[in-house]
This record gives C-alpha cells, structure tokens and sequence, in this order.
C-alpha cells in the first residue's frame, strides 16, 4: 500500500518507508550502501519495497543519481 490505512500501519506503508530512506540521508552513498545501511536498522526490508520507497523519492525529485551516488536535494 501507497499510504496508511485501517490495516496498514504508518511504518509498513510506502510513503511510511519513504520517509525512513529519508533519515539515513547523512551522507550520499550508492544504492547498495544505502541498502545495507537500512537492512542493518530493521531486517523487514525487502529490496522491492525499497527500490518502490526510492522511486517514490526519485518521483518527488528529493534524490537524484549522479555517477552511481545518490544525491539529495536540498530543502
């Protein structure tokens, strides 16, 4: 699920995963770091829904790919 619903918890939802690819952020780093990192935090991730949160990201233009580093934009 995009959003969260009566079944579908803040966290689980993807906008809810969005936000945490948002707090690991501190540094750019590539995808698979980025990926470790998260895997690292909380081993419910699936790499699925994590390529979907990071397209979302990619889709609202807050991250950018620059030479195989994600780059964020400044807010």
């Amino acid at each position: 699920m995009l959003l969260p619903d009566k079944y579908v918890a803040v966290e689980r939802s993807l906008l809810g995963q969005a936000a945490n690819i948002l707090r690991h952020r501190e540094a750019d780093r590539t995808v698979s770091e980025l990926w470790s990192a998260l895997v690292a935090d909380d081993s419910s991730w699936t790499f699925d829904r994590f390529a979907m949160a990071l397209s979302l990201l990619f889709g609202f233009g807050v991250v950018g790919l620059q030479n195989g580093i994600l780059v964020w934009t400044a807010q």
